[in-house]
């Protein structure tokens, strides 16, 4: 997640408006958050309680869920953490492609710190 907008969600934070989004995920906490009236955004909080932007839009976030099959844990594609092993192993069985973006995205992560 890039500086400026985890400053934007520091500054928002008193003040905006959220919505828990899937309240049965075990391996974290996917929310619908509201800076202010006009605007939506979903953020994924994983087990280490470390925030991390994932769509600009709800719009947004639904068609990357699709992209991602909905798969268990594939909202950490978009953390400091990255894919564990059993879901690297299900991607590689059916969206490889999709493996493939993610890994790129991840490394480039990486290589910007």
């Amino acid at each position: 997640c890039s500086p400026q907008l985890l400053e934007q969600w520091r500054e928002v934070r008193g003040k905006a408006r959220a919505f828990d989004l899937d309240a049965s995920c075990g391996s974290g906490r996917v929310a619908l958050i509201f800076p202010d009236p006009n605007t939506a955004q979903v953020w994924f909080q994983d087990l280490g309680r470390q925030w991390h932007f994932v769509a600009g839009s709800f719009t947004d976030y639904f068609r990357l869920l699709i992209m991602h099959l909905g798969l268990p844990n594939w909202h950490y594609a978009f953390s400091d953490v990255g894919l564990d092993i059993t879901t690297k192993q299900w991607f590689r069985f059916l969206s490889p492609e999709r493996l493939a973006i993610d890994m790129e995205h991840f490394t480039a992560m990486h290589h910007k710190r």
